[in-house]
């Protein structure tokens, strides 16, 4: 009798061996379906993420290299160069918001100086850039320590975002250190632009840069004066070179009668290699004194007046429209 069961068990396993094979057969085919389906979704996904990132075209002059990079990417190179990675949460990410605005306003328009790329490294143009080599070079064990997470976190957490006026990104402009008040854009350049208004600026005297003094000989001043405009005619009494001052809003030097002729603050500026336009001349003991407040052009946001308002609890978005008169915050893809 036992040997009949034995006999019945065996056959049952032999007629459910292929029922089982068939079975496994299946399983394996649902299992890999299943893997392949989110191999394919993925692959979607990053595609799609792919397709989403904005990129730009950046002359990198010390190489003279033209390279299409992601945006947020060259950001991470921009914000150190650009602001000291030591400065408030707040500001460094109003700082990654001012510069993404600048590049994206940038884009597609015509230049000279760099005809197949849309902006460049050279701060003396565009914006200036640090390669994380060149980083840790000038913060050392900070940067890794935490001034590169610290500066990626800005970029990111800002990922997209431009200022806009009128749906329009605008030109966001920055400087190092105000006078206490930026300036108006015409005082400056051409344009009067809505946005790029005097406003008042708090917590600039934290600036190392708040206060500068350029010492010069009559004789180098003359010279000086003669290059930037060969008719001028001093004479020979040096207290009696220095006429007639007015001043913009800010209180920097609009006109400035210098001997024969009227010059504009800027001009000034340039030719004696001054940091802003604010400033007062005198003459003592045949030397020209300049005493200078501010660092920088001062139109648009101050960073060291935009690391004072994050620390005085004001967020990126506050920072920026307290710099650009009647700006909206967008997302540069819903404009």
């Amino acid at each position: 009798m036992k040997k009949r069961k034995s006999n019945i068990s065996k056959k049952c396993m032999i007629l459910l061996l292929p029922f089982c094979f068939v079975m496994l057969v299946i399983s394996l085919s649902l299992l890999l379906s299943g893997r392949n389906c989110v191999i394919t979704e993925r692959n979607e996904a990053q595609s799609k993420t792919k397709e989403n990132e904005t990129t730009v075209t950046v002359l990198f002059h010390k190489t003279g290299e033209v390279k299409t990079v992601n945006l947020e990417e060259y950001l991470m190179g921009v914000v150190p160069a650009e602001m000291p990675p030591s400065f408030n949460f707040e500001a460094l990410k109003a700082q990654a918001v001012a510069a993404r605005t600048y590049i994206i306003n940038r884009t597609g328009v015509e230049n000279e100086t760099h005809k197949n790329a849309s902006v460049c490294t050279d701060s003396t143009h565009c914006k200036a850039y640090m390669s994380d080599e060149d980083s840790r070079v000038k913060w050392g064990s900070e940067w890794d320590k935490s001034y590169r997470f610290k500066i990626e976190k800005a970029v990111l957490e800002t990922k997209g975002k431009i200022i806009t006026y009128m749906d329009e990104p605008i030109s966001a402009v920055f400087h190092s250190t105000s006078s206490g008040k930026t300036e108006n854009s015409e005082d400056v350049w051409q344009n009067a632009l809505p946005y790029l208004r005097s406003v008042v600026s708090e917590g600039e005297e934290k600036s190392p840069r708040f206060n500068s003094e350029v010492v010069i000989s009559t004789d180098d001043f003359k010279n000086k004066m003669t290059e930037l405009d060969g008719q001028v005619n001093l004479g020979n009494n040096p207290e009696k070179w220095i006429g007639n001052i007015t001043y913009n809003d800010s209180g920097s030097v609009k006109n400035i009668h210098i001997g024969s002729g009227i010059y504009k603050g800027t001009q000034i500026r340039n030719t004696f290699g001054l940091r802003s336009s604010n400033f007062k001349i005198t003459v003592n003991e045949g030397k020209i004194i300049f005493s200078v407040t501010g660092n920088g052009h001062g139109v648009g946001m101050s960073q060291y007046g935009a690391n004072h308002a994050a620390e005085n609890g004001y967020t990126y978005e506050q920072i920026l429209k307290k710099y650009y008169t009647g700006v909206e915050i967008k997302n540069m893809n819903n404009i």
